[in-house]
C-alpha cells in the first residue's frame, strides 16, 4: 500500500537536504531585466526548467569549445 502522507516527512526533508549539500553547488546569476524577460520567454516556449536551460547551455558551450568571451 502506498503511503503519500510521509512523502515529505521531516526525516525525508533532512535526508534530501543532506544529499543536496553533498552533491550540488549553488550558482547565483545577475541578469538585466530585458535579458531576464527574453530568457524566461524562451525557456517557457521550450518547456524546460531555468536550471536545465542554463546547465544545458553551459555544457553545450564546453562540449563545442565555444569561447563565450568573444560573444557580444
Amino acid at each position: 500500500m502506498e503511503n503519500n502522507e510521509n512523502k515529505n516527512s521531516p526525516a525525508r526533508i533532512k535526508a534530501n537536504n543532506r544529499y543536496n549539500q553533498k552533491h550540488y553547488k549553488h550558482i547565483t546569476l545577475n541578469v538585466k531585466n530585458e535579458d531576464y524577460q527574453e530568457f524566461m520567454k524562451h525557456i517557457g516556449e521550450m518547456g524546460c526548467s531555468i536550471n536545465a536551460f542554463f546547465i544545458k547551455s553551459a555544457k553545450y558551450c564546453l562540449e563545442n569549445k565555444i569561447d563565450v568571451t568573444k560573444i557580444k
